[in-house]
Order: C-alpha cells, then structure tokens, then sequence
C-alpha cells in the first residue's frame, strides 16, 4: 500500500509529515502489490495529487489487474487515428 507524505522545508513551521494543507512537495512511499518497495518524489506540492498518483502507481503494477489488448484512439499516431476513423 502507496501513501503519501510530506517533506517539510525550513520556511514551513509545521513538524508533521502527514500534515496535508502545507505547500512542502509531497512524496510517495510505501510497498507496491508486487512486493516491491518505494520511495520516491510525487512532483506535488498538492496532497489530493499526490495520493492520485500513488492509487494510480498501485493500479498500474497490480499483477492481478486485467490488462486491455487495445489502445485507445487518443495514444494512436495521427495517421492511424485518421484511417481507423475514416
């Protein structure tokens, strides 16, 4: 399980690093479903954004999660796109 946390800056007066409404930059750290463990930058100073990423980092490395055989026409190179669509 990912959760984030906050890295505190000198100009922040708060000591806490679950302490959510501060502008210190967020950071992800915890054990993926695969076992592997993690620590790294969320590039956030947001905390909402910051667990987004970690719930997606989560998703994303679930070895159990059905994969899609697709790709959605958004990733498709603009040719592609345009012979699929016409």
């Amino acid at each position: 399980m990912l959760s984030a946390y906050t890295r505190q800056y000198p100009p922040c007066t708060q000591a806490d690093s679950n302490h959510r409404r501060c502008h210190c930059p967020k950071r992800i750290n915890g054990t993926l479903p695969t076992g592997k463990f993690v620590r790294i930058p969320a590039k956030t100073r947001s905390w909402e954004s910051a667990e987004r990423k970690a719930r997606i980092m989560e998703v994303n490395a679930d070895p159990l999660r059905r994969r899609s055989s697709y790709l959605p026409v958004e990733t498709l190179p603009r040719s592609e796109k345009q012979r699929l669509l016409h």
